[in-house]
């Protein structure tokens, strides 16, 4: 949900502020891939014509402090659940992708079983939720 926020389509704060208001990159991006363990929470931008990548990269973090000082708007919640609901249902569409969803969460998570609770769990993910998983992870040093 983080990465919905941040970096999700037209009306996230990347593309908001970064891309249309301070027009400082055409485009910025952010991902998380699906692993074990750890998983790395990428950033990718690229600056318009003029943008020293140090200015860029100055507004990245000014977006990412803006998520963790707060506040989170009810709406960028809400899309952010949305958009998880979407991916989880669309995981479940074919036979195929369910058995990759049943198989990744036996493999991530010890227990295939989590794809009953999932709903349940983007559900109860809050902004504050959000905004500490923010402050612990998106750090300079990370």
């Amino acid at each position: 949900m983080l990465r919905e926020i941040l970096a999700g389509g037209r009306s996230s704060r990347f593309y908001e502020h970064i891309v249309r208001e301070q027009q400082r990159a055409v485009s910025v991006q952010a991902f998380a891939s699906n692993s074990r363990g750890p998983r790395l929470f990428g950033i990718e931008a690229t600056p318009t014509p003029g943008t020293s990548l140090p200015a860029l990269e100055q507004a990245i973090y000014s977006e990412i402090d803006g998520v963790k000082a707060g506040p989170i708007a009810d709406a960028e919640i809400e899309k952010a659940r949305n958009s998880a609901r979407r991916q989880f249902m669309g995981s479940l569409a074919t036979s195929l992708s369910l058995a990759r969803t049943l198989a990744e969460s036996a493999l991530f998570y010890g227990d295939p079983g989590t794809i009953n609770t999932r709903w349940d769990r983007i559900a109860r993910l809050s902004a504050a939720e959000v905004q500490r998983i923010a402050k612990q992870y998106l750090t300079p040093e990370n």
